[in-house]
């Protein structure tokens, strides 16, 4: 899987999981156990960790409304180091990288974030004192 546009790291995990997510939904995927490697993407969705920023409350929405389609879904951690399949993918891509491009091993492409950057909302809020934004003279 490959994404096509600036993203953190929580971000490329967020989105291969949504990715896997709609793959599950369209094969007709009743049940689901899902392992990360993420600690913090695993805790978030198991609500054992709150989220840190509007960014993220965005992608852990999208995954539980993906959620939603499945009879069942569970989420778990799994060490990198007891990861053998990403490990394998990841050293073929390398691979194939090393000998030039001359093959391609594409899996996917994420070419555009699952949802657009900006349009979280925003709560305009009035004051009829004063508030800490003010300035101090």
């Amino acid at each position: 899987m490959s994404i096509g546009f600036p993203a953190t790291n929580n971000d490329a995990k967020y989105e291969a999981l949504i990715a896997g997510l709609r793959l599950a939904v369209a094969l007709g995927v009743e049940e689901l156990q899902v392992y990360s490697d993420s600690m913090l993407v695993v805790s978030q969705l198991n609500s054992d960790y709150g989220s840190g920023d509007a960014r993220m409350l965005k992608y852990i929405s999208h995954v539980l409304k993906l959620q939603s389609e499945f009879k069942k879904v569970h989420f778990s951690h799994i060490v990198r180091a007891q990861n053998a399949h990403a490990d394998t993918l990841a050293a073929l891509g390398s691979a194939c990288n090393e000998l030039g491009g001359t093959r391609t091993i594409m899996l996917g492409e994420i070419a555009v974030p699952s949802f657009e950057p900006g349009n979280e909302d925003v709560m305009t809020i009035s004051t009829t004192g004063c508030s800490w934004m003010d300035p101090l003279v």
